[in-house]
């Protein structure tokens, strides 16, 4: 997907709006789907926030997630220096609430564009989602609300929009390890 890489900056504060609009368009997006590679496009990374979350809602979530037709290729606990350096790439806008504590790359061999009629209203909340299976993250939110009393629950697990921002968390832990998953 078209992803800004531009800081917080004037010129990232003008051309997101435009970058924004250009995704939402459905003759545009069909475009970039049809004619542009997109690099690594399948690969997802999947974060766990800090809640209690025992071992048989994890199985559930890699079961959910397999399922679904994601491959593990990594789970990880991360380390105090991982969440730095997850909270530093996003800005920590994502993390206010609570850190990230459990990290798991995955890919699609099988991703499905959002570009059908039905993705429409999608696209408006996810301009920047280049799979629809990566919305199984509301499906796993509920098996580990489930799980935790009222007071607790939340949005305690998060999915990447596009294969662009996985390979950026999957580089923020380590730039070699996009290598050793396989991925290139």
């Amino acid at each position: 997907m078209i992803v800004s890489s531009l800081n917080r900056s004037f010129l990232k504060k003008t051309i997101d709006p435009i970058r924004l609009l250009f995704l939402r368009n459905f003759f545009f997006r069909k475009i970039i789907f049809k004619y542009f590679k997109i690099t690594n496009w399948g690969l997802s990374v999947f974060i766990i926030r800090k809640v209690k979350i025992n071992s048989r809602t994890i199985n559930k979530i890699k079961d959910t997630l397999g399922q679904t037709g994601f491959n593990i290729l990594l789970f990880k606990h991360l380390t105090e220096k991982e969440v730095k350096s997850i909270i530093n790439l996003s800005g920590g806008r994502k993390w206010r609430k609570s850190k990230p504590r459990i990290l798991i790359a995955a890919f699609d061999k099988y991703p499905i564009a959002p570009i059908n009629s039905r993705a429409k209203v999608l696209v408006s909340f996810y301009p920047d989602l280049d799979n629809l299976k990566l919305l199984i993250k509301h499906k796993i939110r509920r098996i580990i609300n489930s799980e935790l009393p009222l007071k607790e629950r939340g949005k305690h697990f998060h999915a990447t929009d596009n294969s662009y921002e996985a390979r950026q968390y999957i580089d923020a832990l380590d730039s070699n390890l996009i290598i050793e998953l396989g991925i290139t």
